[in-house]
Protein backbone atom coordinates (compact mmCIF):
# COMPACT_ATOMS: atom_id res chain seq x y z
CA UNK A 1 0.00 0.00 0.00
CA UNK A 2 2.02 2.78 -1.52
CA UNK A 3 -0.56 5.64 -1.01
CA UNK A 4 -2.85 6.16 2.65
CA UNK A 5 -6.01 7.80 2.20
CA UNK A 6 -5.39 11.71 2.87
CA UNK A 7 -8.12 12.14 5.34
CA UNK A 8 -6.44 9.23 7.73
CA UNK A 9 -3.25 10.90 8.19
CA UNK A 10 -4.34 13.96 8.37
CA UNK A 11 -6.83 13.91 11.20
CA UNK A 12 -5.67 10.20 13.19
CA UNK A 13 -4.55 11.20 16.73
CA UNK A 14 -4.68 7.80 18.34
CA UNK A 15 -3.64 4.77 17.58
CA UNK A 16 -2.66 3.30 14.33
CA UNK A 17 -3.33 -0.81 14.12
CA UNK A 18 -1.79 -2.39 11.36
CA UNK A 19 -2.46 -6.02 10.90
CA UNK A 20 -0.05 -8.20 8.59
CA UNK A 21 2.30 -5.12 8.44
CA UNK A 22 5.38 -6.93 6.52
CA UNK A 23 8.15 -4.70 5.60
CA UNK A 24 5.91 -1.51 6.61
CA UNK A 25 6.58 0.53 3.90
CA UNK A 26 4.25 2.78 5.09
CA UNK A 27 5.69 3.58 8.62
CA UNK A 28 7.54 6.47 7.83
CA UNK A 29 4.29 8.03 6.56
CA UNK A 30 2.35 6.54 9.83
CA UNK A 31 5.16 8.40 12.05
CA UNK A 32 4.49 11.99 10.17
CA UNK A 33 0.80 11.63 11.90
CA UNK A 34 -0.30 12.92 15.03
CA UNK A 35 -0.95 9.28 16.36
CA UNK A 36 -0.19 8.58 19.82
CA UNK A 37 0.38 4.52 19.32
CA UNK A 38 1.13 2.71 15.94
CA UNK A 39 1.22 -1.13 16.73
CA UNK A 40 2.40 -3.42 13.63
CA UNK A 41 0.84 -6.68 13.88
CA UNK A 42 3.20 -9.44 12.25
CA UNK A 43 3.90 -13.05 12.16
CA UNK A 44 7.13 -13.40 10.71
CA UNK A 45 9.72 -13.84 12.90
CA UNK A 46 12.74 -12.06 11.15
CA UNK A 47 9.91 -9.66 9.67
CA UNK A 48 8.73 -8.79 13.21
CA UNK A 49 12.83 -8.30 14.31
CA UNK A 50 13.52 -6.54 11.43
CA UNK A 51 10.92 -3.71 11.82
CA UNK A 52 11.97 -3.51 15.95
CA UNK A 53 15.49 -2.87 14.65
CA UNK A 54 13.77 0.38 12.63
CA UNK A 55 11.62 1.45 15.12
CA UNK A 56 13.91 1.18 18.54
CA UNK A 57 14.33 4.66 18.30
CA UNK A 58 10.32 5.68 18.23
CA UNK A 59 8.48 4.97 21.21
CA UNK A 60 5.23 5.38 19.56
CA UNK A 61 5.82 2.23 17.35
CA UNK A 62 5.06 -1.35 19.36
CA UNK A 63 5.59 -4.54 17.39
CA UNK A 64 3.10 -7.65 17.97
CA UNK A 65 4.54 -11.25 16.49
CA UNK A 66 1.48 -12.96 16.12
CA UNK A 67 -0.14 -13.57 13.29
CA UNK A 68 -4.59 -12.81 13.36
CA UNK A 69 -6.58 -15.79 13.04
CA UNK A 70 -10.11 -17.31 14.45
CA UNK A 71 -8.30 -18.64 17.56
CA UNK A 72 -5.32 -18.01 20.33
CA UNK A 73 -2.01 -20.53 19.76
CA UNK A 74 -0.19 -21.77 16.97
CA UNK A 75 -0.29 -21.79 13.11
CA UNK A 76 1.28 -22.64 10.38
CA UNK A 77 2.75 -19.56 7.82
CA UNK A 78 2.79 -20.32 4.45
CA UNK A 79 5.49 -18.40 2.21
CA UNK A 80 5.45 -17.73 -1.59
CA UNK A 81 8.63 -17.04 -4.28
CA UNK A 82 7.62 -13.01 -4.66
CA UNK A 83 9.00 -11.67 -1.40
CA UNK A 84 6.45 -10.72 1.26
CA UNK A 85 3.86 -12.40 0.56
CA UNK A 86 2.77 -15.31 3.09
CA UNK A 87 -0.57 -16.73 4.39
CA UNK A 88 -1.62 -18.98 7.05
CA UNK A 89 -3.91 -19.84 4.28
CA UNK A 90 -2.36 -22.14 1.60
CA UNK A 91 -3.70 -21.15 -1.89
CA UNK A 92 -5.12 -24.02 -3.56
CA UNK A 93 -4.89 -22.22 -6.77
CA UNK A 94 -2.20 -20.23 -8.11
CA UNK A 95 -3.10 -16.91 -9.33
CA UNK A 96 -2.76 -16.63 -13.41
CA UNK A 97 -1.43 -13.58 -13.07
CA UNK A 98 1.74 -14.93 -11.41
CA UNK A 99 3.05 -17.80 -13.23
CA UNK A 100 5.75 -18.15 -11.69
CA UNK A 101 4.45 -18.47 -7.96
CA UNK A 102 5.19 -21.29 -5.95
CA UNK A 103 5.46 -21.96 -2.07
CA UNK A 104 8.78 -22.01 -0.97
CA UNK A 105 8.04 -22.89 3.11
CA UNK A 106 6.47 -23.05 5.87
CA UNK A 107 7.11 -21.20 9.38
CA UNK A 108 5.07 -22.37 12.92
CA UNK A 109 4.30 -19.29 14.10
CA UNK A 110 1.81 -17.82 17.52
CA UNK A 111 -1.87 -16.52 16.72
CA UNK A 112 -4.15 -14.30 18.42
CA UNK A 113 -7.53 -13.92 17.44
CA UNK A 114 -8.64 -10.23 16.77
CA UNK A 115 -10.73 -9.65 20.68
CA UNK A 116 -6.85 -10.22 22.38
CA UNK A 117 -5.01 -7.82 19.84
CA UNK A 118 -7.91 -5.32 20.89
CA UNK A 119 -7.39 -6.01 24.65
CA UNK A 120 -3.73 -4.77 23.81
CA UNK A 121 -4.52 -1.54 22.17
CA UNK A 122 -6.02 1.57 23.99
CA UNK A 123 -8.39 3.09 21.84
CA UNK A 124 -9.90 6.34 23.89
CA UNK A 125 -13.12 7.45 22.94
CA UNK A 126 -11.96 11.46 22.31
CA UNK A 127 -9.32 10.43 19.80
CA UNK A 128 -9.46 9.05 15.91
CA UNK A 129 -8.10 5.79 15.67
CA UNK A 130 -7.01 4.16 12.25
CA UNK A 131 -7.02 0.08 11.27
CA UNK A 132 -5.10 -1.38 8.54
CA UNK A 133 -6.35 -4.97 7.64
CA UNK A 134 -4.13 -7.21 5.34
CA UNK A 135 -4.61 -10.46 6.65
CA UNK A 136 -5.60 -12.57 3.55
CA UNK A 137 -8.50 -15.04 4.61
CA UNK A 138 -8.84 -13.48 8.00
CA UNK A 139 -10.45 -10.24 7.13
CA UNK A 140 -13.72 -11.71 8.02
CA UNK A 141 -13.44 -12.73 11.83
CA UNK A 142 -11.23 -9.06 11.88
CA UNK A 143 -15.05 -7.40 11.12
CA UNK A 144 -16.89 -9.76 13.44
CA UNK A 145 -14.54 -8.82 16.34
CA UNK A 146 -15.23 -5.29 15.60
CA UNK A 147 -18.57 -5.45 15.32
CA UNK A 148 -18.61 -7.49 18.98
CA UNK A 149 -16.53 -4.75 20.12
CA UNK A 150 -18.02 -2.84 23.41
CA UNK A 151 -17.88 0.13 21.85
CA UNK A 152 -19.63 1.21 18.37
CA UNK A 153 -17.48 1.80 15.78
CA UNK A 154 -13.89 1.42 17.91
CA UNK A 155 -12.15 2.74 14.80
CA UNK A 156 -12.44 5.94 12.81
CA UNK A 157 -11.07 4.87 9.75
CA UNK A 158 -10.55 1.20 8.39
CA UNK A 159 -8.32 0.13 5.13
CA UNK A 160 -8.79 -3.57 3.63
CA UNK A 161 -6.25 -4.81 1.71
CA UNK A 162 -7.00 -7.40 -0.60
CA UNK A 163 -4.70 -9.34 -2.93
CA UNK A 164 -4.08 -12.65 -4.81
CA UNK A 165 -3.62 -14.39 -1.91
CA UNK A 166 -7.20 -13.50 -0.47
CA UNK A 167 -8.46 -16.93 -0.85
CA UNK A 168 -11.09 -16.86 -3.55
CA UNK A 169 -10.38 -13.47 -3.81
CA UNK A 170 -13.10 -12.29 -6.40
CA UNK A 171 -15.73 -14.24 -4.83
CA UNK A 172 -15.26 -12.63 -1.38
CA UNK A 173 -15.01 -9.19 -1.96
CA UNK A 174 -18.34 -8.35 -2.26
CA UNK A 175 -19.10 -9.83 0.81
CA UNK A 176 -15.84 -8.52 2.89
CA UNK A 177 -16.99 -4.96 1.18
CA UNK A 178 -20.69 -5.57 2.45
CA UNK A 179 -18.98 -6.07 6.48
CA UNK A 180 -17.97 -2.52 5.79
CA UNK A 181 -21.78 -1.08 5.66
CA UNK A 182 -23.15 -3.71 8.08
CA UNK A 183 -20.00 -2.28 10.92
CA UNK A 184 -21.18 1.25 10.22
CA UNK A 185 -18.28 2.10 7.66
CA UNK A 186 -18.62 4.42 4.63
CA UNK A 187 -16.03 3.58 1.61
CA UNK A 188 -14.28 6.41 0.60
CA UNK A 189 -12.13 5.69 -1.86
CA UNK A 190 -9.84 2.94 -3.83
CA UNK A 191 -6.55 2.78 -4.66
CA UNK A 192 -5.34 -0.08 -6.96
CA UNK A 193 -1.88 -1.89 -7.58
CA UNK A 194 -1.08 -4.76 -10.37
CA UNK A 195 -1.71 -7.48 -7.58
CA UNK A 196 -3.91 -5.54 -4.92
CA UNK A 197 -6.53 -3.38 -4.28
CA UNK A 198 -6.86 -1.23 -1.36
CA UNK A 199 -10.62 0.20 -0.32
CA UNK A 200 -10.74 2.89 2.45
CA UNK A 201 -13.84 3.87 4.73
CA UNK A 202 -14.68 5.99 7.57
CA UNK A 203 -16.85 5.82 10.21
CA UNK A 204 -20.52 6.62 9.42
CA UNK A 205 -21.38 9.04 12.26
CA UNK A 206 -25.42 8.25 11.59
CA UNK A 207 -24.89 4.74 11.56
CA UNK A 208 -24.29 4.68 15.42
CA UNK A 209 -27.16 6.98 15.79
CA UNK A 210 -29.24 4.71 14.13
CA UNK A 211 -28.08 1.85 16.29
CA UNK A 212 -28.72 3.77 19.68
CA UNK A 213 -32.54 4.70 17.82
CA UNK A 214 -32.62 0.62 17.17
CA UNK A 215 -32.21 -0.13 20.85
CA UNK A 216 -34.36 2.18 21.88
CA UNK A 217 -37.13 0.66 20.10
CA UNK A 218 -36.25 -2.76 21.24
CA UNK A 219 -36.17 -1.65 24.69
CA UNK A 220 -39.91 0.25 23.60
CA UNK A 221 -41.38 -2.99 22.26
CA UNK A 222 -40.05 -5.06 25.56
CA UNK A 223 -42.14 -2.54 27.31
CA UNK A 224 -45.31 -2.80 25.10
CA UNK A 225 -45.40 -6.18 25.31
CA UNK A 226 -45.01 -5.75 29.22
CA UNK A 227 -47.72 -3.12 29.06
CA UNK A 228 -50.25 -5.30 26.82
CA UNK A 229 -49.78 -8.26 29.27
CA UNK A 230 -50.58 -5.96 32.45
CA UNK A 231 -53.31 -4.75 30.43
CA UNK A 232 -54.54 -8.09 29.79
CA UNK A 233 -54.37 -9.31 33.33
CA UNK A 234 -56.13 -6.34 34.37
CA UNK A 235 -59.06 -6.93 32.46
CA UNK A 236 -59.33 -10.69 33.76
CA UNK A 237 -59.33 -8.86 36.76
CA UNK A 238 -62.38 -6.62 35.84
CA UNK A 239 -59.98 -3.33 37.66
CA UNK A 240 -61.81 -0.48 35.21
CA UNK A 241 -59.58 1.83 37.38
CA UNK A 242 -56.54 0.05 36.84
CA UNK A 243 -57.50 -0.63 32.69
CA UNK A 244 -58.05 2.75 32.39
CA UNK A 245 -54.34 3.84 34.09
CA UNK A 246 -52.87 1.30 31.29
CA UNK A 247 -54.54 2.46 28.81
CA UNK A 248 -53.25 5.94 28.88
CA UNK A 249 -49.52 4.47 29.42
CA UNK A 250 -50.35 2.37 26.16
CA UNK A 251 -50.97 5.74 24.23
CA UNK A 252 -48.12 7.60 25.70
CA UNK A 253 -45.78 4.50 24.71
CA UNK A 254 -46.81 4.41 20.77
CA UNK A 255 -47.10 8.24 20.65
CA UNK A 256 -42.94 7.91 21.83
CA UNK A 257 -42.47 4.88 20.00
CA UNK A 258 -44.15 6.42 16.86
CA UNK A 259 -41.36 9.17 17.12
CA UNK A 260 -38.55 7.41 17.92
CA UNK A 261 -39.65 4.61 15.02
CA UNK A 262 -40.01 7.78 12.17
CA UNK A 263 -36.16 8.78 13.19
CA UNK A 264 -34.87 5.66 12.80
CA UNK A 265 -36.48 5.24 9.50
CA UNK A 266 -35.46 8.89 8.29
CA UNK A 267 -31.56 7.78 9.39
CA UNK A 268 -31.84 4.43 7.91
CA UNK A 269 -33.07 5.82 4.95
CA UNK A 270 -30.37 8.54 4.35
CA UNK A 271 -27.33 6.02 4.60
CA UNK A 272 -28.93 3.42 2.37
CA UNK A 273 -29.46 6.68 -0.44
CA UNK A 274 -25.74 7.84 0.43
CA UNK A 275 -24.43 3.75 -0.24
CA UNK A 276 -26.16 3.69 -3.03
CA UNK A 277 -24.96 7.11 -4.21
CA UNK A 278 -21.48 6.07 -3.17
CA UNK A 279 -21.78 2.89 -5.53
CA UNK A 280 -22.83 4.52 -8.49
CA UNK A 281 -20.38 7.30 -8.23
CA UNK A 282 -17.39 4.49 -7.87
CA UNK A 283 -19.33 2.05 -10.91
CA UNK A 284 -19.16 5.04 -12.78
CA UNK A 285 -15.84 6.11 -12.74
CA UNK A 286 -14.13 2.53 -12.59
CA UNK A 287 -16.67 1.85 -16.20
CA UNK A 288 -14.61 5.31 -16.94
CA UNK A 289 -11.45 4.48 -16.83
CA UNK A 290 -11.12 1.70 -17.46
CA UNK A 291 -12.67 0.06 -20.76
CA UNK A 292 -10.96 -3.44 -19.55
CA UNK A 293 -7.91 -2.24 -17.72
CA UNK A 294 -7.39 -1.94 -14.32
CA UNK A 295 -8.05 1.50 -12.22
CA UNK A 296 -4.85 3.46 -12.51
CA UNK A 297 -3.60 3.63 -8.51
CA UNK A 298 -4.41 7.58 -8.37
CA UNK A 299 -6.27 8.30 -4.48
CA UNK A 300 -9.41 10.80 -5.79
CA UNK A 301 -13.08 10.61 -3.87
CA UNK A 302 -14.81 8.74 -6.59
CA UNK A 303 -17.86 11.48 -6.36
CA UNK A 304 -15.45 14.41 -6.77
CA UNK A 305 -13.59 12.49 -10.30
CA UNK A 306 -16.96 11.95 -11.38
CA UNK A 307 -18.37 15.26 -10.95
CA UNK A 308 -15.31 16.71 -12.65
CA UNK A 309 -15.42 14.57 -15.79
CA UNK A 310 -19.32 15.28 -16.00
CA UNK A 311 -18.30 19.06 -16.21
CA UNK A 312 -15.72 18.18 -19.00
CA UNK A 313 -17.86 16.24 -21.02
CA UNK A 314 -20.49 19.59 -20.66
CA UNK A 315 -17.91 22.27 -21.11
CA UNK A 316 -15.74 20.53 -23.76
CA UNK A 317 -12.72 22.43 -22.52
CA UNK A 318 -9.81 24.06 -25.07
CA UNK A 319 -7.87 23.75 -22.19
CA UNK A 320 -6.83 22.56 -18.75
CA UNK A 321 -4.83 23.88 -16.02
CA UNK A 322 -3.73 21.31 -13.03
CA UNK A 323 -1.77 22.60 -10.33
CA UNK A 324 -0.06 20.03 -7.78
CA UNK A 325 -2.44 17.04 -8.32
CA UNK A 326 -0.56 14.14 -10.25
CA UNK A 327 -3.84 11.95 -9.88
CA UNK A 328 -5.78 14.48 -11.25
CA UNK A 329 -3.78 14.86 -14.58
CA UNK A 330 -3.98 11.24 -15.18
CA UNK A 331 -7.46 10.95 -14.38
CA UNK A 332 -8.28 14.00 -17.35
CA UNK A 333 -5.50 12.63 -19.86
CA UNK A 334 -7.23 9.39 -19.70
CA UNK A 335 -10.65 10.61 -20.09
CA UNK A 336 -8.92 13.20 -23.18
CA UNK A 337 -7.81 9.88 -25.63
CA UNK A 338 -10.82 8.27 -24.88
CA UNK A 339 -12.77 10.73 -26.75
CA UNK A 340 -9.78 12.76 -28.65
CA UNK A 341 -11.51 12.21 -31.87
CA UNK A 342 -13.53 14.69 -31.05
CA UNK A 343 -11.58 16.92 -28.46
CA UNK A 344 -11.46 20.53 -29.73
CA UNK A 345 -7.95 22.12 -30.37
CA UNK A 346 -6.46 25.66 -28.89
CA UNK A 347 -5.34 28.05 -31.72
CA UNK A 348 -2.72 30.32 -31.39
CA UNK A 349 -4.26 34.08 -31.00
CA UNK A 350 -4.28 35.47 -34.50
CA UNK A 351 -3.57 32.53 -36.33
CA UNK A 352 -7.36 31.82 -36.94
CA UNK A 353 -7.07 32.56 -40.60
CA UNK A 354 -4.12 29.87 -40.68
CA UNK A 355 -6.93 27.18 -38.96
CA UNK A 356 -8.39 26.61 -42.37
CA UNK A 357 -12.06 25.30 -42.83
CA UNK A 358 -11.74 22.76 -39.90
CA UNK A 359 -11.70 25.93 -37.58
CA UNK A 360 -8.03 24.56 -36.11
CA UNK A 361 -4.35 24.83 -36.07
CA UNK A 362 -2.51 21.76 -34.43
CA UNK A 363 0.39 23.54 -31.73
CA UNK A 364 3.68 23.55 -32.38
CA UNK A 365 6.08 20.89 -30.26
CA UNK A 366 7.83 23.22 -28.59
CA UNK A 367 4.56 25.00 -27.18
CA UNK A 368 2.29 23.69 -24.55
CA UNK A 369 0.12 20.43 -24.80
CA UNK A 370 -3.33 21.28 -26.86
CA UNK A 371 -5.01 19.26 -23.48
CA UNK A 372 -3.21 19.61 -20.02
CA UNK A 373 -0.99 21.44 -18.52
CA UNK A 374 0.24 19.94 -15.55
CA UNK A 375 2.40 22.49 -12.68
CA UNK A 376 4.79 20.30 -9.93
CA UNK A 377 6.70 22.78 -7.52
CA UNK A 378 9.67 20.07 -7.64
CA UNK A 379 11.67 18.66 -10.21
CA UNK A 380 11.39 14.70 -8.74
CA UNK A 381 7.44 15.13 -8.75
CA UNK A 382 7.96 15.76 -12.32
CA UNK A 383 9.65 13.08 -13.05
CA UNK A 384 7.87 10.71 -11.69
CA UNK A 385 4.29 12.09 -13.00
CA UNK A 386 6.34 11.77 -16.66
CA UNK A 387 7.16 8.47 -15.83
CA UNK A 388 3.99 7.42 -14.80
CA UNK A 389 1.73 8.65 -17.76
CA UNK A 390 4.29 7.18 -20.34
CA UNK A 391 4.03 4.16 -19.07
CA UNK A 392 0.31 4.58 -19.61
CA UNK A 393 0.86 6.04 -23.22
CA UNK A 394 -0.78 9.29 -21.98
CA UNK A 395 2.01 11.23 -21.89
CA UNK A 396 0.61 12.59 -25.50
CA UNK A 397 -1.93 15.36 -24.56
CA UNK A 398 0.19 16.99 -21.17
CA UNK A 399 2.82 19.19 -20.82
CA UNK A 400 4.58 18.86 -17.28
CA UNK A 401 6.11 22.30 -16.34
CA UNK A 402 8.20 22.38 -12.93
CA UNK A 403 6.66 26.07 -10.95
CA UNK A 404 8.78 25.98 -7.82
CA UNK A 405 6.85 27.64 -4.90
CA UNK A 406 7.70 30.82 -4.50
CA UNK A 407 6.47 33.75 -1.92
CA UNK A 408 3.68 35.99 -3.80
CA UNK A 409 2.19 39.06 -3.30
CA UNK A 410 -1.71 39.55 -3.25
CA UNK A 411 -3.61 41.92 -1.71
CA UNK A 412 -1.64 43.37 0.81
CA UNK A 413 -0.73 40.00 1.77
CA UNK A 414 1.98 37.51 0.85
CA UNK A 415 1.50 33.77 0.48
CA UNK A 416 3.41 30.52 -1.25
CA UNK A 417 2.15 29.77 -4.66
CA UNK A 418 3.52 28.47 -7.89
CA UNK A 419 5.94 30.40 -9.69
CA UNK A 420 3.61 30.95 -12.72
CA UNK A 421 4.06 34.15 -14.57
CA UNK A 422 5.73 32.95 -17.37
CA UNK A 423 3.92 29.99 -17.78
CA UNK A 424 0.51 31.49 -18.05
CA UNK A 425 2.02 34.22 -19.82
CA UNK A 426 2.84 31.34 -22.86
CA UNK A 427 -0.72 30.02 -21.97
CA UNK A 428 -2.28 33.38 -23.13
CA UNK A 429 -0.95 32.99 -26.60
CA UNK A 430 -3.06 29.70 -26.94
CA UNK A 431 -6.29 31.03 -25.38
CA UNK A 432 -9.30 32.19 -27.80
CA UNK A 433 -11.44 35.03 -26.41
CA UNK A 434 -14.35 32.28 -26.72
CA UNK A 435 -12.84 29.21 -25.29
CA UNK A 436 -13.09 27.69 -22.06
CA UNK A 437 -10.40 26.77 -19.36
CA UNK A 438 -10.43 24.92 -16.40
CA UNK A 439 -8.28 25.40 -13.61
CA UNK A 440 -7.78 22.78 -10.58
CA UNK A 441 -5.68 23.47 -7.66
CA UNK A 442 -5.01 20.45 -5.82
CA UNK A 443 -4.02 19.40 -2.51
CA UNK A 444 0.01 19.91 -2.39
CA UNK A 445 0.39 23.13 -0.44
CA UNK A 446 -2.52 22.99 2.02
CA UNK A 447 -1.52 19.41 3.13
CA UNK A 448 1.56 20.72 4.57
CA UNK A 449 -0.79 23.96 6.28
CA UNK A 450 -0.22 26.57 3.37
CA UNK A 451 -3.59 28.00 2.25
CA UNK A 452 -4.08 28.47 -1.38
CA UNK A 453 -6.02 31.68 -0.77
CA UNK A 454 -3.21 33.11 -3.27
CA UNK A 455 -4.36 31.25 -6.27
CA UNK A 456 -7.67 32.98 -8.12
CA UNK A 457 -5.74 36.25 -7.27
CA UNK A 458 -2.49 35.41 -8.79
CA UNK A 459 -4.33 34.29 -11.90
CA UNK A 460 -6.79 36.66 -12.82
CA UNK A 461 -3.81 39.22 -12.51
CA UNK A 462 -1.60 37.57 -14.86
CA UNK A 463 -4.44 36.03 -17.39
CA UNK A 464 -4.87 39.01 -19.11
CA UNK A 465 -6.98 37.28 -22.47
CA UNK A 466 -9.65 35.96 -20.22
CA UNK A 467 -11.27 32.48 -21.94
CA UNK A 468 -14.80 33.18 -22.01
CA UNK A 469 -15.21 30.78 -19.22
CA UNK A 470 -12.94 30.17 -16.49
CA UNK A 471 -13.87 27.27 -14.20
CA UNK A 472 -11.17 27.10 -11.17
CA UNK A 473 -11.68 24.61 -8.62
CA UNK A 474 -10.30 23.51 -5.40
CA UNK A 475 -9.52 19.90 -4.46
CA UNK A 476 -10.67 18.73 -1.04
CA UNK A 477 -11.44 22.34 -0.12
CA UNK A 478 -11.71 23.82 2.48
CA UNK A 479 -8.70 22.83 5.11
CA UNK A 480 -8.97 24.22 8.34
CA UNK A 481 -6.33 26.82 7.34
CA UNK A 482 -8.81 28.05 4.34
CA UNK A 483 -12.11 28.82 6.78
CA UNK A 484 -12.26 32.09 4.86
CA UNK A 485 -11.19 31.61 1.56
CA UNK A 486 -14.75 30.90 -0.22
CA UNK A 487 -15.73 34.52 1.14
CA UNK A 488 -12.42 36.28 0.36
CA UNK A 489 -12.86 34.76 -3.33
CA UNK A 490 -16.50 35.46 -3.80
CA UNK A 491 -15.72 39.55 -2.68
CA UNK A 492 -12.68 39.69 -5.03
CA UNK A 493 -14.87 38.41 -7.87
CA UNK A 494 -17.08 41.41 -6.90
CA UNK A 495 -14.26 43.97 -6.47
CA UNK A 496 -13.39 43.30 -9.77
CA UNK A 497 -17.01 43.22 -10.99
CA UNK A 498 -16.65 39.58 -13.05
CA UNK A 499 -19.62 37.34 -13.77
CA UNK A 500 -19.21 34.72 -11.55
CA UNK A 501 -21.09 31.58 -10.00
CA UNK A 502 -20.55 28.86 -7.81
CA UNK A 503 -20.09 25.54 -9.13
CA UNK A 504 -21.56 22.04 -6.97
CA UNK A 505 -18.74 20.42 -6.25
CA UNK A 506 -18.72 16.91 -3.72
CA UNK A 507 -15.61 17.72 -1.51
CA UNK A 508 -14.54 21.17 -3.22
CA UNK A 509 -15.14 24.29 -3.77
CA UNK A 510 -15.83 25.46 -7.42
CA UNK A 511 -16.53 29.19 -9.31
CA UNK A 512 -16.87 29.55 -12.88
CA UNK A 513 -16.29 33.25 -14.21
CA UNK A 514 -17.12 34.71 -16.76
CA UNK A 515 -14.82 36.28 -19.67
Amino acid sequence: MDQQPISALKNVNGTILHLGAGECRELESYLETAAELIVLVEPDPQIAQTLRLRSHAEPRVKVIEAAVSDQEGEGELHHYSVTGLATLHPLKVLPEKWPGLRKVHSTGVQTNDMAQLLDQVVLASDKQHWLVIETPGEEQQVFQAIRRHEAYQPFDYITLILSNLTPEVEQARPMLLEMFEEAGYRLENITTKTDQMAYHAKADIQWKEYQELKAECDKLKILNTELTQQLVNSEEAGSQGRLAHLERKLDLLFSEQRNYIQLTTNALGQHLTRCAQQQRDEQALAYYLEHGQHQPGIQLSPALAMALLELRDAQRYDSVVIFGSGPMTELFARAILQDQGSQRRLVRAGQEDEAGPSGYAAPFQSDLSPSILSVEHQQTLCDQLEKKLAAQDLKIVVNIVNSPWTECRYQDQSALFYSSEQMIGQLNQWLRAEGRSLVIVGEALARVQHSRAAALPLLLQHLEAMPKELDVVLEHAPYSQESTLLKQWNTLLDARQQAWQLLEMPDALGWRIKG
